[in-house]
């Protein structure tokens, strides 16, 4: 498939947006992990969502992430072992 520099450049600022939102999240949630490991526990919870690629990024390091909420609360559990 054919794509116009146009696309090209548009798809590599679409990537590098992408990028610096996960570096950003993962450092924010890395801070909120450090914060709970130095309290001992094994996890801690967010009161909002992540994006799908931050999720993705923390599974692959071996965090279990789920996501849940009740009414209109939205909520993030990230667990190590």
């Amino acid at each position: 498939l054919w794509k116009s520099k146009q696309h090209l450049r548009l798809e590599k600022k679409q990537k590098k947006i992408i990028e610096e939102c996960l570096i950003t999240e993962l450092s924010e949630i890395g801070q909120k992990i450090n914060n709970s490991i130095n309290e001992g526990k094994y996890s801690c919870l967010l009161d909002y969502c992540l994006s799908e690629t931050t999720i993705k990024k923390l599974k692959e390091l071996g965090y279990n992430v789920e996501m849940g909420g009740r009414y209109n609360e939205i909520s993030t559990s990230i667990s190590w072992a």
